[in-house]
């Protein structure tokens, strides 16, 4: 049932993040993304703020502040996002976004050259079905172009986030989740606001669809969401986490295609078919008998 319950709380973050592309899409256009960064982590770590002392633990702010755990989970989460904006720039979005989810392999990679742990037969299957899945569902805006610095930043990203997984597999702890979410928010937000400085902000960035972008990206999707990913890694392991986690761009493709932002593709609906197919594989000994190596 833990395990259970965990899975759920990933699909829940997989949805609220899937719903995010074509949100953030518009609002970025009106507000520079950095300072988008700075307002949503910043919203995020206000409202968290009450919740850290009402929690199990019950711990204060000055013990909170001082778990070098969260601080570690913050800095690679703020990395992630950096290299994957900045990349952004100078390759496509479908390119960053394939080589963002190959965040998929990196995570099993670094695993076991960081605890010389294997995975199973069931979720190496999973990962192959998952990444053939991948192909097709980004197959259509990849192109032929030479890898270039753009692609690079988005492979960083996709390290990154690795990192920040595992880093959460490590300090995820019961009754710590809401605690962790606060203090990597407050880090990204620290982050991020000397980019306030330097390009001050206007009253005319503030449009509604940048205000409404603040207050979902804030509340759900760096609230919410990671705090669902923190209690879920208390369950699942990191190579786990990272495979559910690749439902996102199926569900993001589905949000788009429902707003009229693109045409349903036999290739989005093959390669959405396989992800779910690998993520379900990986799974299949919570209800069956393990078939590990």
């Amino acid at each position: 049932m833990d395990r259970l319950l965990a899975l759920l709380a990933l699909l829940l973050a997989s949805i609220i993040w899937g719903g995010t592309f074509v949100i953030v899409g518009d609002a970025v256009r009106d507000l520079p993304v950095f300072h988008l960064l700075a307002c949503r982590f910043g919203l995020a770590a206000l409202c968290l703020a009450p919740l850290v002392r009402r929690g199990p633990t019950g711990l204060g702010f000055g013990e909170v502040l001082r778990d070098r755990g969260a601080w570690y989970l913050g800095v690679a989460l703020f990395a992630s996002f950096a290299f994957q904006t900045a990349g952004l720039v100078s390759t496509t979005p479908s390119r960053s976004a394939f080589l963002t989810a190959l965040c998929v392999l990196f995570v099993p990679l670094l695993r076991w050259l960081w605890t010389r742990e294997a995975i199973t037969r069931e979720v190496g299957l999973g990962l192959l079905l998952v990444m053939i899945g991948q192909v097709l569902l980004y197959s259509r805006g990849l192109g032929a172009a030479s890898f270039g610095w753009g692609d690079l930043l988005s492979l960083l990203c996709a390290i990154a986030f690795a990192i920040y997984i595992l880093l959460a597999e490590r300090f995820a702890r019961p009754g710590r989740s809401v605690a962790l979410t606060f203090v990597q928010s407050l880090v990204v937000a620290l982050l991020a606001a000397p980019s306030l400085l330097f390009q001050p902000p206007t009253v005319a960035e503030f449009t509604p669809t940048a205000i409404g972008a603040i207050l979902f990206t804030g509340i759900l999707a760096s609230g919410v969401a990671f705090w669902c990913q923190l209690f879920a890694q208390q369950r699942l392991s990191a190579v786990e986490t990272a495979l559910v986690l690749t439902l996102e761009p199926v569900l993001a493709s589905g949000f788009s295609i429902a707003v009229g932002r693109e045409p349903l593709a036999a290739s989005t609906v093959l390669g959405g078919s396989l992800l779910l197919s690998g993520v379900a594989l990986s799974q299949v000994r919570i209800w069956g008998p393990a078939g590990g190596e």
